[in-house]
């Protein structure tokens, strides 16, 4: 029996959504309190579900996500990048032809979805994830 891709990745989040926004909450505390590369390499282990969850796309996975799924990424760079974008800085490799990991730790692709549709439909923000993760199953 295959395993439902999306519904697996959910079960990986470190915390079970609600009626509320406690994913989203519960991210942004942890990646708040980031400090160190070490700190940044437990945080993406932890939350790497969040960057594999099914998107439609008009275009292929950057390699940057792939990067924070796999943890195939350089911890020092990404926490000095991390800083800066932060900040309101700029990180050194952040161009139109390379994308930086540390852009889809501060805004998660499905957590952008997932508010834009809490915006729209006025629900709350984990049932608009949830939404969203079951939309891309159905498209993918």
């Amino acid at each position: 029996m295959e395993d439902d891709f999306g519904t697996t990745q959910l079960s990986k989040l470190p915390c079970i959504p609600s009626d509320g926004s406690i994913v989203q909450d519960t991210y942004l505390k942890e990646r708040d309190e980031i400090q160190t590369p070490e700190d940044l390499t437990a945080f993406v282990r932890r939350w790497n579900a969040i960057w594999a969850v099914p998107m439609p796309r008009t275009t292929p996975m950057s390699q940057s996500e792939k990067n924070l799924i796999t943890g195939d990424f350089d911890p020092d760079q990404i926490f000095e990048c991390l800083q800066k974008n932060k900040s309101g800085g700029k990180c050194a490799h952040r161009d139109p032809k390379n994308e930086c990991e540390s852009m889809y730790i501060l805004t998660p692709l499905v957590l952008l979805v997932a508010n834009l549709a809490t915006k729209r439909f006025q629900i709350p923000l984990d049932t608009a994830l949830l939404q969203v993760i079951r939309a891309s199953q159905i498209q993918n």
